[in-house]
């Protein structure tokens, strides 16, 4: 058996996106609404806002050009300088025997700023944001880079994410074990895929 690897999205996976969603998107909303140039509801766009990229979101929700414009270069300087905390128990990560990284998807300045916000980048091997407003990489390429560069058997990978369609798929599609970490109990268990609602749970089942 070799050395262990375990890869952990950012959002609503180390932390609550929820809990800082109005501070940090609150301008954001503003120019949605003031703009009215979408087709839905607004409540659903701020709900899928802190588990969607943008642009996905705008796609969804039929944003005319110019307010999606406007929101992408919003988001591009965007930083958030409060502090955040991660979810309760994080710091049992620390005790996880084997590398650990971050993977997450979204505008560069902004996800850096939440990171740095946490205090949390020596807990981690590598950290790795993958930012669709400037590279065509999906979070599947980044993991296949991680497991080339370390040399890890996928056996011995485990990807951490709150996403069915982002990180646990790749984990599925990449032989590694994928674990949903599904803190809000949003998603059904389904065959093949462990699902952890804490970090105590998550550390009882890698353990």
């Amino acid at each position: 058996m070799g050395k262990k690897a375990y890869i952990f999205d950012l959002d609503n996976t180390l932390y609550s996106v929820p809990e800082y969603a109005d501070s940090m998107f609150n301008q954001l909303y503003r120019i949605i609404e003031e703009s009215g140039d979408y087709k839905g509801d607004l409540q659903k766009i701020k709900d899928e806002l802190m588990r969607v990229p943008i642009q996905k979101v705008a796609e969804n929700y039929s944003f005319g050009q110019e307010l999606k414009e406007k929101a992408i270069q919003h988001l591009r300087q965007l930083t958030y300088d409060k502090p955040i905390s991660p979810f309760k128990d994080y710091e049992l990560i620390r005790s996880l025997p084997g590398d650990r990284f971050i993977v997450t998807m979204g505008f560069e300045k902004l996800q850096w700023s939440k990171i740095k916000a946490m205090k949390i980048e020596p807990d981690f091997t590598e950290i790795f944001v993958v930012d669709p407003d400037t590279s065509d990489k999906i979070k599947r390429d980044v993991f296949e880079e991680i497991i080339k560069k370390y040399g890890y058997a996928t056996s011995d990978v485990f990807i951490i994410g709150d996403d069915p369609d982002s990180e646990v798929l790749a984990a599925q599609e990449l032989g590694a074990h994928p674990i949903l970490f599904d803190v809000e109990n949003r998603y059904e268990a389904k065959e093949g895929v462990t699902k952890v609602n804490g970090f105590k749970e998550l550390l009882a089942v890698l353990k």
